[in-house]
C-alpha cells in the first residue's frame, strides 16, 4: 500500500488561498509553491496587512509575507486593524538582524520584533526555513474559532 503524500505546491494552496506580500527575496521558494494568479504583489506591508485582514473579513485564508524591518514600518496598521478587530491573520516574516546579518541597519528592529510583537498581544511561532512551509500550514489547519483566541499569529522565519 502506498501512501499519497502531497507536494509542496499542492500542501500551501490548499493552506492558504491568497499570499499578500511586499517582494522580498526570501519568500522566493514559497512563491514559486503557488499559482501567481493568488499572489498578491503590494507596494508596502501596510498595505499588505489590510489586503490580508480584507481578505480575511471576505471568508478567504490569505498569507501576508514579508520582512522584519517592513512589519516593524506597519505596527499601527497591525495594531489599529487587525489586532483592535480581532482578525486572526497569519504573517510569515523574514526575521532579520540575527546573528548572522550582514547590513548593520538591521540588526536594532531585528532585535525588537520579538518582544515588541508580545507586547501587541500576537502569538509568536520562531522557525527555520527549513521548517517554515510545515509550520504555516500546520497553523492554517486549526479552526479560526479556536486559533490562540482571534489573534493574529507572526511566523518568525529565522535564517
Amino acid at each position: 500500500m502506498f501512501i499519497s503524500i502531497p507536494s509542496p505546491h499542492t500542501m500551501l494552496s490548499s493552506c492558504y488561498d491568497y499570499f499578500p506580500l511586499v517582494p522580498c527575496s526570501e519568500f522566493n521558494d514559497i512563491v514559486s509553491l503557488v499559482n501567481l494568479e493568488n499572489v498578491l504583489f503590494c507596494s508596502r506591508e501596510e498595505e499588505s496587512i489590510a489586503v490580508g485582514a480584507g481578505l480575511y473579513i471576505a471568508g478567504y485564508r490569505p498569507l501576508v509575507m514579508m520582512q522584519s524591518s517592513g512589519l516593524m514600518s506597519s505596527l499601527n496598521t497591525l495594531g489599529s486593524l487587525v489586532i483592535a478587530y480581532g482578525i486572526p491573520l497569519t504573517i510569515a516574516v523574514a526575521l532579520r538582524g540575527g546573528q548572522d546579518e550582514y547590513n548593520p541597519t538591521q540588526i536594532p528592529a531585528g532585535r525588537a520584533v520579538k518582544s515588541t510583537l508580545e507586547t501587541m498581544g500576537c502569538k509568536i511561532v520562531s522557525v527555520s526555513s527549513s521548517e517554515a512551509l510545515n509550520v504555516l500550514c500546520d497553523i492554517s489547519s486549526v479552526p479560526l474559532s479556536s486559533r490562540f483566541g482571534l489573534r493574529a499569529t507572526v511566523v518568525l522565519i529565522e535564517r
